[in-house]
């Protein structure tokens, strides 16, 4: 009896990391901030402190990381190609974390990766380089956690001489002006202020339906019509195009 031959093969790669990975994070995480009652102490939530890195959080906090993250020698033609070459043949592409940041030339979020930071269209040149190398792929989103990530940015010291003062989530469109995020409202980066629901108990959402539905809304356009319209150059066939991989809480 001849023994059957078992061909393993690498399939997947995965590339998780964007803005949230920006080097002045210790070890590449979010760092944790005082948290809501509620929840858990596990989950980073809210606006970026990093020490001597930035300011008072009234002014300065998360919005600040992407505006400085320039990954230069990030090459998605050289890594597709060596993943290809390892045996992968499909790649799942971070289009955006919990942050609320597009790695694309996002039409419906004006906090992207073309707009600021790196000043490059990151989801289309990993598209492009697996039509080159014929690997599928798919695009995956991370915003179930959005509205709930940023919300100690609507929150204050409670101690010392800033005790009291609003932190950044709280700036408005208005705010930005004559500053280096004149134009860009920082709602759209961090949502806006749930804590009264930080405990999760009953009433969910019940004063925000409308925001809710433009979230959803805002959100489904940004991903089935715009990531879409990145992935899906009209002339490639779609056999070989973007997969959706949707998290939802």
């Amino acid at each position: 009896m001849k023994k059957k031959k078992w061909m393993i093969t690498i399939l997947l790669a995965f590339t998780f990391w964007g803005s949230n990975a920006q080097q002045t994070l210790k070890d590449g995480e979010m760092p944790q901030l005082p948290l809501l009652p509620g929840i858990p102490a596990k989950e980073p939530i809210g606006s970026v402190k990093l020490g001597d890195s930035f300011g008072h959080p009234s002014e300065e906090g998360y919005k600040e990381v992407p505006r400085d993250w320039n990954p230069k020698n990030l090459a998605p033609e050289y890594l597709t190609r060596l993943y290809q070459k390892s045996g992968a043949r499909f790649l799942m592409i971070q289009g955006m974390h919990h942050d609320n940041f597009d790695l694309w030339n996002s039409m419906y979020q004006p906090w992207n990766s073309v707009n600021m930071g790196p000043k490059r269209d990151i989801l289309r040149e990993w598209a492009d380089a697996c039509h080159k190398y014929n690997m599928r792929y798919g695009v995956t989103f991370h915003h179930e956690y959005t509205w709930w990530w940023w919300q100690s940015a609507f929150g204050a010291d409670k101690n010392g001489d800033k005790a009291g003062v609003p932190y950044d989530g709280h700036l408005t469109l208005e705010d930005g002006k004559g500053k280096w995020w004149e134009g860009y409202d920082p709602r759209m980066l961090y949502t806006i202020d749930l804590r009264e629901y930080s405990k999760l108990q009953g009433g969910f959402y019940t004063h925000y339906l409308d925001y809710c539905k433009w979230y959803a809304t805002q959100w489904s356009m940004r991903m089935t019509d715009d990531a879409l319209e990145v992935t899906y150059p009209a002339n490639v066939d779609l056999k070989i195009s973007a997969v959706f991989r949707i998290e939802t809480r």
